[in-house]
């Protein structure tokens, strides 16, 4: 996963940058830049093809808990 990590005290630009990256996914613009960045990678490790497994992990908190059930941020 891609995480960015900004000040604690500055919560203006953390909310910015998840409301930029929330309208980006919404409008398909961040997966056409993952597409464009990554896709031939993407293709050849034939994503479609493979068998995941859920790992169950106590010290997720509940923000990340959440992004886990998310699907439009995942692959």
């Amino acid at each position: 996963p891609g995480v960015l990590y900004v000040n604690k005290s500055n919560t203006k630009l953390a909310a910015r940058l998840e409301l930029g990256l929330l309208r980006a996914i919404d409008d398909g613009s961040y997966h056409a830049l993952v597409e464009k960045l990554l896709g031939q990678a993407l293709d050849h490790i034939k994503l479609e093809e493979r068998h995941y497994l859920n790992l169950n992990n106590p010290f997720l908190s509940a923000e990340m808990k959440k992004t886990r059930k998310a699907k439009q941020l995942w692959y």
